[in-house]
Formats: structure tokens, sequence, C-alpha cells
């Protein structure tokens, strides 16, 4: 993962270290536009996609998509 590319292992392993595995079912909002987050995601396996309600529309859309590597 190129965000993590920069940490030397003794970052990685304080990284490691607050790590927790969260499994999320199919159709499952894991975090809302708007809302406040303080968690970092990573797509260890499936999918995922982020959504944007556009106004215009009144309908969430499609922004991007996430996978495992």
């Amino acid at each position: 993962m190129d965000v993590l590319q920069t940490l030397d292992t003794y970052e990685k392993q304080k990284l490691c270290d607050c790590l927790e595995i969260i499994q999320y079912e199919d159709g499952d909002c894991v975090i809302k536009e708007g809302h406040t987050g303080n968690t970092f995601f990573l797509v260890l396996e499936g999918k995922a996609k982020a959504l944007k309600f556009n106004p215009n529309t009144n309908q969430d859309e499609e922004v991007m998509k996430y996978h495992e590597n």
C-alpha cells in the first residue's frame, strides 16, 4: 500500500498494534458522509464503494470502488 511505504519497521509495528479486524455484511454502511470519523479503514477481503449524495437527483451516487489488493 503506497501510503504506508514511507513508514519504517517500528512505525509499521506500532500501527499494527492498533489494528482491529471488523467484519461487515453486504450492504452495511461503514461511515456516512458528514459524520465525524476517527477510524482508518483497510479492505482486507471483499469490496466497498463510496457514495456521495447528489442533491440534484436526490440520490446517492457511486464515486469510488475499493477492493483488496
